[in-house]
């Protein structure tokens, strides 16, 4: 995972770098490594909310130039594992979430605040950060040579407007929402990694658990945050229909119940 977002129209000379230099001296340094390098559904150019979004044959043309070096990323991944024959996937993970940040929080916060949410973008889908990082796993399983993407986010494509009614419902309060929705959206199908890896654990279906509990974690302490989650996922769980990923898996690569007194931190953020 090398890479520059946050900030990223600041110094954009410092976003280039890290984005697309930075890669291509890793990907040179771990030529014989397979690489499971972590990219962006940015790359993709915004497509019809009514759809299934993008999938891994449409070729990048993202706007702005944070998308663009993401693209470039991509292609020194590329370029390098053409040369050396590096077996990898470029990991292109849409809107990662946890009780701690990610879309979610960030329309339960504003609706628990009172805050206007914006719909003008107004679709998304999203997958749970420990089944992001349970695929990413996974991937290592599943490398092509030269490298190829796959798309990694939730299954549905949801609409924020609709999330925030439902966080409105639960914490009655009604949501201040403003703007309109665009016909378009970053949106990814990910098809492929449901045909590899199956559904995500966590699904929409349970949110009705999940908001329980995140009008608490807003606000809480991050010592407090591993007992608010309150979530334990398996690194490698059964492939959908994948024998290789179950080659994988050894007695010591599963995940262990947290120690008492023992602080989480986030794996990532959304991308």
């Amino acid at each position: 995972m090398a890479g520059r977002k946050f900030g990223a129209e600041g110094d954009l000379s410092l976003t280039w770098a890290m984005n697309s230099h930075v890669p291509a001296l890793v990907a040179q340094a771990f030529a014989g490594s397979r690489i499971v390098a972590f990219s962006t559904g940015c790359v993709y150019p915004f497509v019809p909310v009514n759809g299934k979004g993008s999938d891994e044959d449409m070729a990048p043309n993202p706007p702005g130039e944070y998308a663009q070096s993401c693209v470039g990323r991509e292609r020194m991944f590329e370029y390098f594992s053409q040369k050396y024959s590096t077996p990898g996937r470029l990991f292109r993970l849409n809107y990662a979430i946890d009780m701690r940040y990610g879309v979610l929080h960030d329309i339960a916060s504003k609706v628990l605040q009172g805050k206007p949410i914006d719909v003008s973008l107004g679709h998304v889908n999203f997958i749970w950060q420990g089944d992001a990082s349970a695929q990413a796993l996974r991937c290592l399983a599943h490398c092509d040579t030269p490298t190829s993407p796959i798309n990694v986010s939730g299954h549905e494509i949801l609409a924020v407007r609709d999330l925030a009614a439902k966080f409105g419902q639960r914490f009655g309060r009604a949501p201040v929402i403003v703007g309109k929705e665009e016909p378009t959206a970053w949106l990814t199908d990910t098809s492929q990694a449901v045909k590899l890896f199956g559904l995500p654990i966590v699904d929409t279906e349970q949110l009705d658990q999940l908001d329980r509990r995140l009008g608490v974690a807003i606000d809480a302490e991050p010592r407090q945050a591993h007992q608010i989650r309150g979530a334990r996922w398996p690194l490698l769980s059964r492939s959908a229909s994948s024998s290789s990923a179950s080659a994988m898996r050894r007695p010591g690569w599963c995940c262990r119940p947290k120690r008492a007194g023992t602080r989480t931190r986030p794996t990532g953020g959304s991308s």
